[in-house]
């Protein structure tokens, strides 16, 4: 279920890709990655010590940020990107869900 949601959210992002412009898209796709790479950590962490409300509340507010690149992407599909570009920026996104989707085996 896990890698159909992945595969689902990399083709929605890809497609809203391809109606964005270069620089302001790889801009937002390099911030997904950070965001992507702080839910990681506190996966881990969370792993660790799943016991910790500290922990499981600070995730929830992060991972309620991941809305905001849906609603950046929307407000950049004015421009226009090759389909080169847009291939190389579903190739990104697709590795961020791919290490989401990673960090999420083992958790309930």
């Amino acid at each position: 279920m896990k890698k159909l949601l992945a595969i689902i959210l990399t083709l929605i992002f890809a497609l809203t890709l391809t109606a964005c412009g270069a620089s302001e898209v790889d801009k937002v796709l390099d911030e997904f990655e950070v965001w992507a790479d702080e839910c990681v950590e506190l996966m881990e962490q969370i792993k660790n010590d799943p016991t910790n409300a500290e922990l499981i509340e600070e995730f929830e507010a992060l991972a309620s940020e991941g809305a905001k690149f849906e609603e950046r992407m929307e407000e950049l599909k004015d421009t226009i990107v090759t389909e080169k570009q847009a291939e190389e920026f579903a190739k990104r996104a697709e590795a961020v869900y791919e290490k989401i989707e990673k960090a999420t085996e083992g958790l309930n």
